[in-house]
């Protein structure tokens, strides 16, 4: 996907802005190239930042680390490159987006519920809602991951022992069902890792 049709997109929902975080659906993990959304549309390939597509133009917003490397890999010249002091977060996009801004749209795969509540409560005056569309496209590369088990030398208990002591918990409160959302919690209980991350063993699962 090219910038542009993000914006002809935005255009046609008569949607003022998009908030692209570096993420996919499992949260707080490495993400493959093929699932990186700020790479694909900017070029910038370093492993945290904000991008604000705007139907016009855009913003990255980038910490110091990447400050040269941005410049560098971003060629777009409808996107300005922004270095913040600390890791960009939500409330250093506001100043690209006061004023000028009334509808901002995000992919609620991407963002933990916690962070649009942030959103919600610094930004009163926007409307932020949720990309029922899937304007992005997929959000999980085409790369087909091998599972293996991980060694009981190494993870110290069975699986079936993790999961009694998991529903018993449940038993003394009373629940029918947990649900593990995090890929490391579901790595650790079912002592299974992945190859898909160059970096990291996890199985990226629900």
């Amino acid at each position: 996907m090219k910038l542009t049709d993000l914006q002809q997109k935005l255009k046609e929902l008569n949607t003022d802005a998009y908030l692209i975080n570096h993420s996919n659906m499992f949260l707080h993990q490495d993400i493959p190239d093929d699932e990186n959304k700020i790479l694909e549309l900017t070029g910038f390939s370093g492993s945290n930042g904000l991008l604000i597509v705007l139907q016009k133009s855009a913003v990255l917003l980038v910490d110091g680390r990447y400050e040269i490397q941005a410049k560098q890999q971003v060629t777009n010249k409808n996107i300005e490159v922004y270095c913040t002091k600390l890791y960009p977060t939500s409330a250093a996009v506001y100043p690209f987006i006061k004023g000028i801004v009334r509808t901002l749209m995000y992919n609620p795969w991407c963002f933990a519920a916690g962070s649009i509540r942030h959103l919600q409560k610094a930004y009163p005056e926007i409307e932020i809602i949720e990309d029922e569309n899937s304007l992005l496209g997929k959000l999980t590369g085409s790369k087909i991951q091998n599972v293996f088990e991980h060694k009981i030398e190494f993870c110290g208990r069975p699986r079936e022992e993790k999961i009694k002591i998991l529903t018993d918990e449940m038993q003394k409160r009373s629940l029918d069902y947990y649900l593990l959302c995090d890929a490391s919690s579901v790595s650790w209980e079912l002592n299974l890792r992945s190859d898909l991350l160059p970096d990291s063993p996890i199985l990226r699962a629900y």
